[in-house]
């Protein structure tokens, strides 16, 4: 099973695995569209479970090489990193969507960091 096959959480995050499938984009573009289209009802739900439990999960996927996590691990890795995309939205904008910018954005990652880009 590849990490982007994984479909559930490392053991001790069961109370994440609502978030599954939203908030795991393979990519960069995936995980701010996802931001984007969500409300700040759901970005504020996800922040704050994510939030909670960042710490424990960055000790997790510490324990093993970035091109070599479980599955399950690299799927909370993609939460992690959703995690600073829905950030943006709670601590800085106040919204799913920078203020003033076309919606889609019409960016597109061409080459992000692998393998999460």
């Amino acid at each position: 099973m590849t990490v982007m096959e994984a479909t559930r959480l490392p053991p001790g995050f069961a109370e994440l695995e609502r978030f599954v499938g939203r908030w795991t984009g393979a990519d960069t573009d995936a995980r701010v569209a996802a931001r984007e289209q969500s409300s700040m009802e759901d970005i504020l739900e996800f922040y704050e479970a994510m939030l909670a439990r960042a710490g424990d999960a960055i000790r997790l996927i510490d324990r093993y090489p970035l091109h070599d996590l479980p599955p399950d691990v690299g799927l909370l890795c993609r939460m992690v990193l959703t995690l600073a995309h829905v950030a943006s939205a709670v601590e800085i904008l106040g919204q799913p969507r920078v203020p003033m910018a076309p919606f889609p954005t019409g960016l597109k990652t061409i080459r992000g960091s692998t393998p999460y880009g």
